[in-house]
């Protein structure tokens, strides 16, 4: 599957676009159009990246193998985590930052990511942190509540 990424320049919002709505890029967070307000990247591969029967069936090999392969499993683990969020978050390869987060949040310094995460899925939506950056967190919750949920961890 491909299409289009566009990220808000007024909200942080990201959205994936198909070509049919690529020349009307409107943020569906907060609504900002026009031009360079809502820039797009592509065309990219926008469909699912992780294969959470495989990543499962992993988990139970590392975890069998014993505590040699206790990293193995960790990250397995955090791919795992991902892999539940993408099949809420529209299966496409985006994720948020938490230092841009706290910025968007007004705080003065950062927020810790596994509290992030826990204070989301406490109000309801999918999160974890990502297996690629260890700031990086992939949710179904939009800008608004991501800055919500720093601001009540501050």
């Amino acid at each position: 599957r491909r299409g289009f990424v566009a990220t808000c320049g007024a909200c942080g919002q990201h959205a994936v676009l198909d070509w049919s709505r690529l020349g009307a890029a409107i943020c569906p967070n907060c609504g900002a159009c026009g031009v360079g307000a809502v820039p797009c990247a592509g065309p990219l591969y926008v469909g699912p990246l992780h294969d959470r029967a495989f990543v499962q069936r992993m988990r139970c090999v590392a975890g069998a193998w014993g505590d040699e392969y206790a990293p193995a499993a960790k990250l397995l683990a955090t791919l795992a985590a991902e892999a539940a969020v993408e099949g809420v978050a529209g299966d496409a390869p985006l994720f948020y930052h938490a230092h841009s987060v706290a910025s968007r949040a007004a705080l003065r310094g950062p927020v810790r990511l596994s509290a992030l995460v826990d204070v989301l899925q406490a109000k309801g939506w999918r999160a974890s942190r990502v297996h690629f950056d260890r700031f990086g967190l992939k949710t179904n919750a939009p800008v608004d509540a991501q800055v919500a949920a720093a601001r009540a961890l501050a």
